[in-house]
């Protein structure tokens, strides 16, 4: 599903709603306001957020947990229902579609991005009210989706620092605020997630061999082994 260019585009506009509101989740429990989110049809996105009221001691975490947490949500809230669709478990994808959906409506102030945030709380609702597989392949193929489009903003962002693209990323923004250059940071989110990913690794062994599974299955008639 990642590779075909309708659902491609699909996870680009889902994986944008994602980490918009990944910022809005990592600010507002220490203090931050959300100001509004824009959503828009060629899959960019703008989460404005307001740090005024996080205590002063914490605005330096929490500037660097707001930048961390855009990027990284949609490849561990992909995860996170990939794992949740081969353990049969139908709640933990649903509050976290439904938390998503919720923020997302409360604060998108364009009409597109309200239409696409109704669809994603739909298939919230749909989670909790269907009991059949038919939900868990669309839960397991979402995660995909998301993990796949994640993966491939970091890799492209990795590309635009290294080449000197003119381009305004969350770590050129940080940069912006901060004395650190933005492939710095770039570097201490890559470090930052390989450090959770090994603290991780063992919960995710179970969604991992159903993956790789899966990928022995489609490439099976090709003559492919995985």
């Amino acid at each position: 599903m990642p590779f075909v260019p309708g659902a491609r585009r699909l996870a680009r506009l889902i994986a944008t709603v994602v980490h918009e509101v990944g910022h809005c989740v990592a600010v507002v429990p220490f203090g931050g306001r959300i100001r509004r989110i824009t959503l828009r049809a060629d899959g960019s996105g703008e989460a404005i957020v307001d740090l005024g009221r996080v205590p002063r001691m914490l605005r330096g975490p929490v500037r660097t947990l707001n930048l961390f947490a855009g990027y990284s949500s949609p490849v561990w809230l992909g995860v996170g229902l990939v794992a949740a669709a081969t353990a049969d478990e139908r709640l933990a994808p649903a509050i976290a579609l439904g938390v998503v959906g919720v923020i997302a409506l409360v604060f998108v102030r364009n009409a597109f991005g309200a239409v696409l945030v109704m669809a994603l709380a739909a298939i919230a609702v749909w989670t909790v009210l269907d009991a059949g597989t038919l939900i868990e392949a669309v839960l397991a193929g979402l995660g995909g989706l998301l993990v796949v489009d994640g993966m491939r903003s970091v890799l492209r962002v990795g590309r635009w620092l290294v080449v000197a693209a003119p381009v305004r990323t969350d770590f050129h923004i940080a940069a912006a605020e901060t004395r650190i250059p933005a492939t710095l940071w770039f570097a201490l989110f890559l470090a930052a997630h390989v450090a959770i990913t090994v603290l991780i690794a063992p919960m995710l062994s179970v969604p991992a061999r159903a993956l790789a599974a899966a990928a022995r299955t489609l490439l099976a008639p090709f003559g492919v082994s995985a």
